[in-house]
């Protein structure tokens, strides 16, 4: 981080909690701006199509919500015990 970057983080801190917010949406909202519109659609239309592509055939024999949460438990409980 550069000297000025740091200069700006300390006057950044000693704003209100609401200002620093106001500050933070803002830095972000620069950042979304960075690629065209239609790039990220045209990505998303990519991955949609390729989702529905992975999809199982009409008919197939899909996990049930309880199953995928009750994995999903599991699988968070694992990491939590992990760290």
């Amino acid at each position: 981080m550069s000297q000025a970057t740091r200069e700006l983080l300390e006057r950044a801190l000693r704003l209100s909690p609401v200002e620093r917010a106001e500050l933070v949406a803002e830095l972000v909202a620069s950042l979304d701006g960075d690629e065209p519109e239609d790039l990220v659609e045209s990505a998303w239309a990519d991955e949609i199509e390729r989702r529905v592509r992975e999809m199982p055939a009409a008919g197939a024999a899909l996990p049930s919500a309880d199953d995928v949460f009750s994995r999903l438990r599991t699988h968070l409980a694992e990491r939590r015990r992990a760290k």
